[in-house]
């Protein structure tokens, strides 16, 4: 027992445990997050979803202002976030989109809401985060094509309209930033 004091002084030993177990909890964390959301997005669906439907693929969908605009970015891959205004969990995701806008193409795409006022009510309390171009408003077609359950879907496509991924629920912002450099092309 004498030997044991002599290495591990009261100074260094309590500050390595306390680095190596903080670590442990870190790693643990993300794979647990990531695990969850690879289970929601996978678990319950019957028919995968590998390719946009030709039908939706295509054309251009309505905006919150009343223009319309293409669902498929020809330039590369993009992050599709689908929401509901009643989600709360997409409150909480919506604002930190603006924030990766910047550096990669996020379309925002409205499904299960009652009418255009509650679209806008929630972008409004979400401190009227504005993404580029807009809000894309869906319907519930579009939300059984995409076997979309639960909200918020983060759906990274290619310009051949490929889902490349698909995950569900919440992911802070630094795990999103990570999601999407990894499909970036």
């Amino acid at each position: 027992m004498q030997w044991l004091r002599c290495r591990l002084t009261p100074t260094t030993w309590p500050l390595k445990k306390w680095l190596k177990e903080l670590l442990l909890i870190g790693v643990m964390t993300v794979v647990l997050v990531w695990a969850v959301g690879w289970a929601r997005a996978n678990l319950g669906v019957t028919n995968s979803v590998d390719t946009l439907p030709i039908a939706i693929s295509a054309p251009r969908l309505a905006t919150d202002n009343g223009a319309v605009t293409p669902l498929i970015n020809p330039d590369g891959n993009q992050l599709l976030y689908l929401f509901a205004p009643w989600c709360s969990i997409c409150q909480i995701t919506f604002p930190s989109l603006a924030e990766l806008d910047d550096d990669h193409r996020i379309i925002t795409l409205a499904l299960s809401y009652q009418n255009l006022s509650e679209v806008q009510r929630f972008v409004d309390e979400a401190g009227g985060v504005r993404l580029s171009p807009t809000v894309l408003l869906g319907d519930q077609h579009l939300s059984q094509l995409l076997s979309v359950n639960l909200f918020p879907t983060y759906l990274v496509v290619s310009p051949q309209g490929e889902i490349l991924s698909k995950r569900v629920g919440y992911m802070p912002q630094w795990m999103l930033r990570l999601y999407l450099r990894y499909w970036q092309t």
